[in-house]
This record gives structure tokens, sequence and C-alpha cells, in this order.
């Protein structure tokens, strides 16, 4: 189906890295469905680098009270982030105006989400909580794009895939395993609660050495370093170097961090993109990111079971019981690439275009059914 109408997107809340990830993306995937899209920032934010931005348009606003105004009539409005409800109605009364949801939503959110013609999640843990809302829900999950990370290094053509082909000393697995952690400035993916949990079970192990990319802030880095005090000999720590490409040469699995319910793993991705399998507790969002046996291993919640799975996980990926090769499960990792992110787009564009094309020209309004999903017109105020 031919998308003809423009489409503003409106990314107000700057600072949040895994959202401009998506915005960048999900503006990407627009232009690949020969959408007109404009990109509606505020102040002088500017996210975007030349060879990204390729056939996309900006614009900026200096408050978020001025969105309706900046959205012109026959546009629809695609909404990143949280604006106010006042915002929201004003501007839903005129065009069509979908949330683009990444995060879990509030119950205090409902009010405010119910306003809009239709809800789309970035994962299916989203989805199922803005349908237990209740809320107009799309009943897929978009995804999201991951960019394996470079590592300096030429590329080589491995499984269909390309992959970093290392020109320095590979990874040696005859003189132990190493367990990669990776932090970012101001985010620490709950590593000091894990590490203090799992500590006494990585000690016991004589054969596993940690490395810490990244930096940590100076009171959760001194809880890691008192947890892993007994094997100090073993654990290095590289603030220097937060490149997850590095990994790929040195560390046998990336250990995840602490569930999150406000975030998507990109590191657990990227990771796996680059070959490096990952430990990680079978929770959301982990299991929707980790195949189990094949890209990583899943463990219980420490907090669960004293560690047990840790243990038996953490042992296994130390006997090599189990070849597991991320970039031998290449339709896993294609799910968090473009293509796959414009595809479902697209599917988003198709409903929009056709479900809300009758109530523009009637002044019909969307009813969701008892479940959150879109099912049918019916005249407003009935």
């Amino acid at each position: 189906m031919t998308y003809a109408r423009q489409v503003v997107v409106a990314h107000l809340e700057q600072g949040l890295a895994g959202r401009e990830r998506c915005v960048r993306a999900f503006c990407r995937a627009l232009v690949d469905n020969g959408v007109d899209t404009t990109v509606l920032l505020a102040g002088d934010a500017d996210l975007w680098r030349a060879e990204d931005a390729d056939g996309i348009k900006f614009a900026h606003i200096k408050a978020v009270s001025e969105l309706p105004a900046a959205v012109p009539d026959g546009a629809d409005a695609f909404v990143f982030g949280r604006i106010p409800l006042d915002v929201l109605e004003t501007l839903s009364a005129r065009v069509t105006v979908v949330g683009v949801v990444d995060y879990l939503p509030q119950p205090e959110e409902v009010a405010t989400r119910s306003r809009y013609h239709l809800l789309v999640g970035t994962s299916d843990r989203i989805v199922e909580e803005l349908v237990q809302l209740g809320l107009p829900t799309h009943q897929e999950s978009l995804g999201v794009v991951v960019t394996s990370p470079t590592t300096g290094q030429s590329t080589a053509t491995r499984n269909g895939s390309k992959v970093a082909a290392l020109t320095s000393r590979p990874r040696d697995r005859r003189f132990g395993t190493t367990i990669g952690m990776v932090v970012e400035p101001g985010v620490d993916y709950g590593y000091p609660d894990l590490v203090e949990l799992v500590a006494p079970i990585l000690v016991r192990l004589p054969t596993v050495k940690i490395e810490i990319f990244g930096s940590l802030a100076r009171k959760q880095e001194a809880r890691v370093v008192a947890a892993l005090a007994p094997m100090c000999d073993r654990v290095s720590f590289k603030p220097e170097q937060p490149h997850l490409g590095l990994l790929h040469s040195t560390v046998h699995f990336l250990l995840a961090g602490m569930p999150s319910e406000e975030s998507f793993p990109y590191y657990v991705v990227e990771a796996q993109m680059i070959g490096v399998p990952v430990l990680a507790i079978d929770d959301a969002p982990f299991f929707d990111v980790v195949l189990e046996g094949r890209t990583g291993l899943l463990f219980a919640d420490p907090r669960s079971d004293d560690g047990a799975g840790f243990r038996e996980a953490l042992e296994m990926a130390v006997a090599r019981t189990r070849l597991i090769d991320p970039l031998m499960w290449e339709a896993h990792l294609a799910r968090f690439r473009q293509p796959a992110f414009s595809l479902a787009v697209g599917d988003v564009l198709d409903i929009v275009s056709s479900e809300f094309s009758l109530r523009r020209t009637t002044g019909r309004r969307i009813e969701r059914s008892d479940t959150g999903t879109v099912m049918r017109l019916v005249a407003r105020g009935g």
C-alpha cells in the first residue's frame, strides 16, 4: 500500500541514547517506505549524522506546547516519549497521532495514552502491558535496530553474514574463560547488584577472569571491587576502552546486567552480532533477545535460587559442553537489523493508512476491543 501522506516524527525528550537510536531507525524506516518525513526536535538538538539524514527533513520548536501548530494539516504525527495531555488533545483533534512506546507504561499514564489514536510498542513486553491497560495498541511489536559494533578490522563473510576478521591475537580458550561486562556513562546496567550476588561463585572458579569495559561511578565501582576482592588478580578494569567491538578479541562471554524494564539491552544484541555469546538472567528483556543454548545461556535470577542457575550456566560456559556461536543464527540476528524494522514500520503505516482514512473523511473515531486492539470505526460520540 502506498503511503501518500506526510509524517511528522516528534522527538522532544533529549538525552536518552536508546530512544535516539530508535528514532533514527524509525525515520530511516519511513524513508525506506517512501514516506515524506520530517523530524520535529526541541531546541537546537541535532542527533543525525549526514549519512543518517538522507531524505529526512528537520524542524525545531522551543517548547512542547508548540507541537500542535508545528504539525501541518494533512500530516500524521508519530510521537516518541511523553507529552502533556492538553497538547495531545489539541493535536489529536486535528491529525492522526500514533505513539511509539519504548518503555513499560505506568498506570498513571493511561489517561494520556488513551488519547492517542494508536500505540505501537517496541517490544512484546511493552505491547502486552499496553493491551492489559486497555489502550489502543498494534498487536505486533516494532522491535529495534541494533548496529553491529565495529572492531576497526576488515570484514569477512561467515555463514552469510559479515563479522570482524581479527588481525590481533584471537581469544585463546586454553588459558581460562574471560567474562566481560560493559558499562556506559551514567548507565551501570545493574552490574554492582549482580556482581555482589554472584561473586562467591566467580571466586570459586580459578580459570574465570573478569574484564569490565567502561567506567562505573565511584560508589558503584567500589562495590564491585569489594565483591571481587578475593579474585582481584583475575579482574581487569578498562575504563579507557568502552567500545563493545573490543569484546570480540578478548572475551569469551558477555555477562548481561540485571533485567531492566526501562530500556532495551542494545549491548546484549551487539555482543551477539560480533560473535560473543551472552550469559543473562532468564527474564525480560533478555529472553526476548537471547536464544537459549544457541546465542547464549540463560539462568534463573540469583535472588530466587541463591545463584544455583548462574553456577550451572557458568560451569557450562567454562567446560564448553555446548557449542554456542551467535553467528550461526543469522535469522535471529536479522530481527534486529534495519530491513526487518522497516518492514514492521511498513505494517504500521498500512494500518494507519487504511484504518484511519475513513476517520479523516467522515469524522469518525477509532474504537478498540476489550484487549486494546484497534478493531473497527464507530461514529464519534457513539
